[in-house]
């Protein structure tokens, strides 16, 4: 079990610097990329009701540490969220263009996640993106994410609590560079695929 954990965490650590090259982010809960404008953000999720592998109802949100109720994090197989997360730019809006009007953007998404062991989750997700800045009027792409990996690499201590976490998302609709206020730029992209890596906190482990 230790060997088996111990490999998935060098394959996610392997895979790091594709995610968190120099046009990457940066991360609190999430770390996003994509090819248009660079954004780094904050999020976070609300566990709105949890199974047990015969799928009896299983206690599972604690509101961040704030409610101290504890919950039976082992008896969790079946879990579905409500993520929220808010992202902002740095650096220009093009790579051929100097723009630095920022941009900003909401992410809401709705997730399955399978508890395979204590320290392994798989899901899938979707949600929306409302996309706002200066010099434009806002907009919004949706988005659906087939694959989510999450592990929990510290089985001892206050670490229990952190997660490494990637996804592999598709989001749809193009974008120009006249979406976001700017005709000089050749920018444009249809819809993409996008890989994000994310670090993270789940007081439930404790």
């Amino acid at each position: 079990m230790a060997k088996l954990r111990l490999i998935l965490l060098t394959a996610v650590c392997a895979l790091t610097p594709a995610f968190a090259r120099a046009d990457g982010g940066g991360w609190v809960e999430w770390l996003e990329k994509w090819s248009g404008p660079k954004l780094i953000g904050i999020g976070s999720q609300i566990h709105l009701f949890c199974r047990d592998e015969s799928g009896n109802p299983v206690d599972c949100e604690t509101w961040w540490g704030l409610k101290r109720n504890k919950v039976d994090f082992d008896r969790i197989k079946h879990e579905v969220d409500f993520r929220f997360g808010y992202y902002w730019m740095y650096g220009s809006r093009f790579s051929d263009v100097q723009d630095e009007r920022p941009v900003k953007a909401f992410r809401f998404m709705g997730t399955y996640d399978y508890h395979a062991l204590r320290w392994l989750e798989v899901g899938f997700g979707a949600g929306l993106m409302p996309i706002f800045g200066e010099g434009f009027d806002g907009f919004s792409r949706g988005f659906v994410t087939p694959a989510i990996l999450r592990i929990a690499p510290i089985s001892q201590g206050i670490g229990r609590g952190v997660t490494l976490e990637t996804e592999t998302s598709y989001i749809f609709g193009g974008i120009t560079g006249a979406d976001l206020g700017n005709t000089v730029t050749t920018y444009g992209t249809g819809g993409e695929w996008n890989v994000s890596f994310a670090v993270g906190y789940d007081f439930r482990r404790r």
